[in-house]
C-alpha cells in the first residue's frame, strides 16, 4: 500500500521521481528533512484539516431513505499524521503525505444533534513542496 502511494505521488508530482531503495553505487540515503520543512508541512496539514472540517460542516447530503429522508455529512477525526518523503529533484524536493480518517454520519433531520457514525474511511492525500509552498 505504501509503495503504491509513493508511486502515485511520483506520477502526480508532474514527473517528480521519489527516492527509491539504495542501489549499489547510488548516492547515500538523504538525511532527515530540515526542521523548517517539517514544521512547515505540519502547519500546512493543520490548516488543511481545519479547512476540510469547515467545508463539510455546511454541506449535508440528502437521500431518500426507507420511509423518510436521510441526511449524511462527512467529518474528520482530530488526529492526523504527516509524513515527508524526499524526491531527489531540486525544483520539488519533498512530497508530503497527510493521513487522516474520514467519518460519514447519518442524521434523521438537518437540525438533529444526535447523528450516527455510519462509516469510516482512511484517507491519504499527497502534496508537493514546490517553490517553497505546499501544493495539492
Amino acid at each position: 500500500m505504501r509503495s503504491s502511494i509513493l508511486s502515485l505521488a511520483a506520477a502526480l508530482g508532474a514527473g517528480i521521481a521519489l527516492a527509491g531503495p539504495a542501489q549499489a553505487g547510488a548516492a547515500p540515503a538523504p538525511t532527515a528533512p530540515p526542521t523548517g520543512v517539517e514544521a512547515g508541512f505540519q502547519d500546512f496539514a493543520r490548516q488543511w484539516m481545519t479547512k476540510l472540517r469547515g467545508l463539510e460542516q455546511h454541506r449535508p447530503r440528502v437521500a431518500a431513505g426507507p420511509g423518510s429522508l436521510v441526511f449524511t455529512y462527512r467529518g474528520y477525526a482530530d488526529e492526523f499524521r504527516a509524513e515527508l518523503q524526499p524526491t531527489g529533484v531540486a525544483s520539488a524536493p519533498y512530497v508530503g503525505l497527510l493521513h487522516y480518517t474520514e467519518r460519514t454520519y447519518t442524521c434523521t433531520s438537518l437540525e438533529s444533534t444526535r447523528c450516527t457514525l455510519a462509516a469510516t474511511q482512511p484517507v491519504t492525500e499527497i502534496f508537493r513542496l514546490q517553490g517553497g509552498r505546499w501544493t495539492y
